[in-house]
């Protein structure tokens, strides 16, 4: 796995391959792998009503923020059940 992602992380940069990592690239399928991962990049952007072009930095910002209201509704008793026939029964 280590290899292949070697190989996606430049691709997704856009960075040019060597001839010898290209073949590599070809023969593993990398630019699949790259391209299903830019996919579900903006698909969870888009879940999260964020743009697509934010930077690590950012999305770590956020996510902890997130984090902190999240936890501050549930101090308070509000809980953002995802199936709540299913999961608030089981809360009691």
């Amino acid at each position: 796995m280590t290899g292949l992602y070697n190989l996606v992380a430049p691709i997704r940069a856009g960075v040019a391959l060597s001839v010898a990592d290209a073949a590599l690239a070809q023969a593993a399928r990398a630019h699949i792998v790259a391209k299903v991962h830019d996919d579900l990049d903006k698909q969870v952007a888009a879940a999260y009503g964020w743009p697509t072009n934010l930077t690590p930095g950012e999305i770590v910002a956020r996510l902890v923020a997130l984090n902190a209201e999240r936890a501050a509704e549930e101090a308070a008793g509000q809980i953002r059940w995802l199936r709540p026939e299913y999961q608030a029964s089981r809360a009691k």
